[in-house]
C-alpha cells in the first residue's frame, strides 16, 4: 500500500512522507504553485478540492470528467472511467464537493477535468498536486488570488499513499450514480 515496500504497515493518511520505515507522517505542501512550459504545478496546502473549484470556473464549460482508479476494488477494476454526459459548471462544483473528502483523503485515484473546448485542462492527483493546462495565466491568478506564491514543488520521497477501506462505499456511489465508459490504465501516463 506503498510506495518503497508492500509490507510497511499502511499509512492512515492519503499522502505520507515515510519518516523510516512503518513511520509515516502527513505531508503538506507550502501553498506553492510553478510554472512550468506547458503547465502550471499547484501545491495548496489544504482544500484541494476548493481550488479545483475555482480553478475550473475560468475554463470554458460543459466539462468532461474521467475519474481514474489506480488501485481496484472488489467490486471495481482499475481503470479510466470517462462520463459519458458533460457537466456544467454547477454539476461539476456539486459533484466535487458531494466527493470531496474522499478525493481528498484517499490515495487510489486521480481526477481530471477537460473543457469543451479542449484547451484546458485539470488533473488533481494522488500526491495532492493539481496540474492546470490550457489558459495558465488565468489559471495563476487564481493561484495568486488564494495567496499562493511561486516556488518549487516536489514530490517526497520516499512517500506512501493511504487507500482506506471507509472509502470503498464512496467510491461505489460514484462509479454507481452516473454512466461511466471504462478503458484501461496507461502506463506512463495514469502512474505519475
Amino acid at each position: 500500500m506503498n510506495d518503497f515496500d508492500m509490507d510497511s504497515p499502511v499509512p492512515q493518511h492519503k499522502f505520507t512522507t515515510v519518516v523510516e520505515e512503518g513511520v509515516f507522517k502527513p505531508h503538506s505542501y507550502s501553498n506553492t504553485y510553478a510554472v512550468d512550459k506547458t503547465r502550471l504545478c499547484i501545491a495548496p496546502s489544504s482544500d484541494h478540492i476548493g481550488l479545483l473549484i475555482k480553478l475550473s470556473r475560468v475554463m470554458a464549460s460543459p466539462f468532461r470528467v474521467r475519474y481514474v482508479l489506480q488501485v481496484p476494488s472488489e467490486m471495481f477494476p482499475a481503470g479510466r472511467y470517462d462520463l459519458t454526459n458533460d457537466f456544467s459548471l454547477a454539476d461539476l462544483e456539486s459533484f466535487l464537493k458531494r466527493f470531496s473528502t474522499f478525493f481528498e483523503e484517499d490515495g487510489r485515484h486521480h481526477i481530471w477535468i477537460r473543457s469543451s473546448d479542449a484547451v484546458s485542462a485539470l488533473v488533481y492527483d494522488q500526491h495532492n498536486i493539481i496540474y492546470a493546462y490550457g489558459s495558465l495565466d488565468a489559471f495563476e491568478r487564481v493561484c495568486t488570488n488564494e495567496g499562493m506564491t511561486e516556488g518549487s514543488v516536489d514530490v517526497p520521497f520516499p512517500h506512501a499513499h493511504a487507500f482506506q477501506e471507509k472509502y470503498d462505499q464512496e467510491l461505489a456511489v460514484l462509479l454507481s450514480e452516473w454512466s461511466w465508459e471504462r478503458t484501461d490504465l496507461v502506463e506512463d501516463v495514469d502512474f505519475v
